[in-house]
């Protein structure tokens, strides 16, 4: 709705018709437009379902198998069901988005810049922003690469019903991708992020100009794009072992 109402073709208010307009690489982003609530949580929940998603990595299986045996919420005793499934739940959708937002934000008061929490959420959350597209084009890559041993069986089995029963009995055998792939992944994966973080420091430039920031306080905002890629991947092994 929010495109809508900018590149609309008609005025009809409850169902706008969009046109096909070239606005730009990051255009909309570079704007420095407020964030509404929901937008904002949507990235929230957005962040929860990332950290969940990058666990598939079987090297995050790995280093969580390296440090300990098991996940904590096995040795608690708990029987599987609902009670457990909630606690994992508010975990990984509560506490651990909560601890990334928040991080960002008292480094940012640290430095004694003025910056009250709503503007925080609204308008620096603009940051994280190309840093959300760089994980997630890695990610896309990783979900396609890693099917790639399935796709010959689409053409004569489009359900995939008939496959998994062959795969769970054996009669087909999925081979496994060899460990540089996995890091030729997760390298995409860095790549993309990288790219991100320099595209955010555009956007810091802008928020800067906005917010009349002061230039010898800038080089802490730069740093917040890195402070949130580690925080995100330590809370995706603490997920993970969890």
């Amino acid at each position: 709705m929010k495109t809508c109402k900018t590149y609309r073709t008609d005025n009809y208010q409850l169902r706008p018709n969009p046109a096909l307009v070239k606005t730009g690489f990051a255009n909309d982003l570079m704007k420095i437009e407020p964030l509404i609530l929901a937008e904002w949580a949507f990235l929230y929940f957005l962040s929860a379902h990332l950290i969940d998603e990058i666990t598939e990595f079987s090297l995050i299986s790995d280093i969580c198998n390296s440090i300990r045996q098991g996940n904590i919420l096995n040795y608690s005793g708990l029987n599987p069901g609902l009670y457990k499934n909630a606690i994992a739940s508010g975990y990984l959708f509560f506490i651990l988005p909560v601890i990334l937002w928040i991080i960002p934000y008292f480094i940012i008061i640290s430095v004694r810049i003025k910056i009250s929490i709503s503007d925080y959420l609204k308008n620096f959350s603009l940051i994280f922003i190309p840093v959300f597209a760089g994980l997630f084009v890695g990610l896309i890559i990783m979900e396609i690469v890693t099917r790639l041993p399935y796709y010959k069986y689409i053409v004569h089995d489009v359900r995939g019903i008939d496959t998994i029963r062959a795969i769970i009995t054996r009669q087909i055998m999925i081979p496994h991708l060899p460990v540089w792939v996995e890091w030729c992944l997760l390298l995409s994966m860095l790549t993309g992020t990288f790219i991100g973080i320099l595209i955010s420091f555009k956007v810091i430039h802008r928020l800067s100009i906005k917010f009349k920031i002061q230039k010898n306080k800038l080089l802490f905002l730069k740093i917040l794009p890195f402070v949130f890629v580690i925080v995100f991947f330590v809370e995706v092994l603490l997920y993970k072992c969890f």
